[in-house]
């Protein structure tokens, strides 16, 4: 009989053993499932964690040197001319330079050929020639630029941003060409290239053209 009492003990007790464990997990594993983030049950999805966002600056990438070209293009205000012989500080074509940029520019140089594709031996018809942007000079005068060759003008002008400038070149008129002859709009003058600096970090800046190439300007017919 005390045998069987304290078998009876002995099986209650692991009947209550067995019970708490239960509900110990009971309450362990439901505590897990509340603490869960990405939990289905979680009823406040404002509470789940938000990855890391990059920064403006990480999200952003740097700029390109294409992002940073001068576009370059012919002044349609200025229309083709007729010259006389021995014409001093003619105005013989025009060009605009534009900048796309978010910061300015500086413009450091200018490259320009007259009298392109012309034949060998062909007499210079103009001399002197003089680049001038928005009206004021910018770097040396040529004395005699040679037909055909590029001559490379360095000075510095400020291309504020998103903004453009005119490019004017003058020349004194010979009087040995003979005439009447046209240089036709693809042989007087071209603006061949320019080149520069974004301000304040000294990023190379170069001249791009919509077609590729240099720009040609207006066609000059000369005459007595």
């Amino acid at each position: 009989m005390k045998n069987q009492q304290k078998g009876s003990a002995s099986l209650v007790l692991i009947v209550i053993i067995i019970v708490l464990v239960g509900i110990v997990g009971y309450f362990i594993f439901s505590k897990k499932i509340v603490n869960n983030p990405y939990s289905q049950t979680s009823t406040n999805p404002a509470t789940l964690p938000v990855p890391n966002q990059p920064s403006t600056s990480q999200a952003t990438s740097s700029k390109t040197p294409n992002q940073l070209s001068l576009i370059m293009s012919k002044n349609t205000a200025f229309s083709d001319l007729t010259v006389s012989l021995g014409s001093v500080n003619q105005k013989i074509g025009s060009y605009t330079i534009s900048s796309s940029n978010a910061q300015a520019v500086n413009l450091t140089n200018i490259v320009i050929i007259t009298q392109k594709a012309s034949f060998p031996g062909e007499s210079t018809a103009f001399k002197n020639l003089t680049v001038k942007i928005n009206g004021i000079k910018f770097g040396q005068i040529v004395a005699s630029p040679n037909p055909s060759n590029s001559d490379n003008f360095e000075g510095l002008v400020n291309i504020p941003a998103n903004k453009k400038i005119i490019v004017d070149l003058y020349a004194d008129i010979t009087t040995t060409h003979s005439v009447p002859f046209t240089f036709d709009s693809s042989v007087a003058t071209e603006l061949s290239g320019c080149y520069g600096s974004e301000v304040g970090n000294s990023t190379s800046v170069n001249c791009n053209s919509i077609v590729g190439n240099g720009i040609t300007g207006q066609s000059v017919i000369l005459n007595k």
